[in-house]
């Protein structure tokens, strides 16, 4: 196992993948002496690393991850404006075993990782599996870049292909992380076949939501138009009644009522039946009863409590003799 020196530069809100290209531009001076002096001492290598607090500045030594990807400037460009941008590739994985820190430019002890060799065959069935995954899932999530499938055209290493398609995959910059931290790519393999069965499964839910609700709202779109046509035969052959100007005003009320849910529906039940109940019938008027005491309850209405028993004595009294015990 042959341990390497290099300088370590620490990146936020983006992650650098094997075989991925990452633009960044600096403005303060110690990422601007670390990049010098990945140039002029270390061939363009350079350590790039993800913080586990994004936020901390200046993170302390045990704070920082013990995977890192090993990366070379490709290109470097001083400002005008004194800022530097460079282009860093992405090399491959190592494994770090220390960390020093001096004038808040950080150095790190890597080495490569030996992995056991997979058998040609098992390869080619998980190269095979994960591509088939891919394109079904670039078919059916209509936003998974289709450009993952012509990056990873022609790849027949498994250690590379999971590595550029968990490039594009939308997942969050924790789980990116866990596919760089991840060196075995059978389980990176696993790792990116469980996220594309979660997502589409997640899709697959949220259409039949929207398909849910679509049917609903068209239901009552149709419903209110067979009201409305009705309502307008019923004026050109002059049979509009004073119920239907009623059952009008009610439904109004029912949709303008701050309630549960539920409660709308039971009224829009029961208004139903008081609009079709025959005039004659005793049971109109207990229908018509019920839909008004429902409307009229205080639903979203809230009273201060009066915890002091003296006021609420003295309250009762005003309204009702005697009854000391019950009160």
């Amino acid at each position: 196992m042959i341990k390497t020196n290099l300088p370590v530069l620490l990146i936020r809100n983006m992650v650098l993948f094997p075989n991925s290209e990452v633009r960044l531009e600096f403005d303060n001076e110690e990422d601007k002496k670390l990049i010098n002096l990945a140039e002029d001492y270390y061939e363009n290598n350079i350590l790039v690393i993800n913080p586990k607090d994004i936020l901390e500045e200046s993170p302390s030594i045990s704070e920082l991850p013990l995977v890192g990807i090993v990366g070379k400037i490709k290109m470097k460009i001083d400002m005008p404006n004194g800022k530097t941008r460079v282009i860093i590739s992405g090399i491959n994985r190592v494994k770090v075993h220390t960390y020093t820190k001096d004038n808040n430019i950080y150095d790190a002890v890597v080495s490569e990782k030996e992995l056991d060799e997979l058998d040609l065959k098992e390869e080619l069935a998980y190269i095979r599996s994960l591509v088939k995954h891919v394109e079904i899932y670039v078919k059916e999530v209509p936003y998974m870049s289709n450009t993952v499938l012509s990056q990873i055209a022609g790849i027949n290493n498994l250690n590379q292909l999971t590595d550029v398609i968990a490039i594009f995959l939308p997942v969050t910059l924790e789980r990116k992380l866990e596919y760089i931290e991840e060196f075995d790519p059978t389980k990176r393999t696993r790792m990116i076949l469980d996220d594309i069965n979660r997502d589409m499964e997640i899709l697959k839910l949220e259409k039949d939501i929207e398909s849910k609700v679509s049917h609903q709202l068209e239901q009552s779109q149709k419903e209110f138009v067979l009201h409305e046509k009705i309502r307008v035969i019923k004026e050109e052959l002059g049979e509009v009644s004073d119920r239907d100007s009623e059952v009008d005003s009610l439904r109004e009320k029912i949709d303008n009522l701050d309630c549960p849910e539920k409660v709308k529906t039971r009224l829009n039940i029961e208004l139903s039946r008081y609009n079709s109940c025959n005039p004659n019938s005793p049971e109109m008027g207990i229908i018509r009863n019920y839909i008004d005491w429902l409307i009229s309850l205080p639903w979203k209405e809230e009273t201060k409590d009066v915890s002091d028993l003296n006021k609420v004595k003295a309250s009762l009294d005003k309204s009702h003799y005697a009854l000391d015990n019950v009160k």
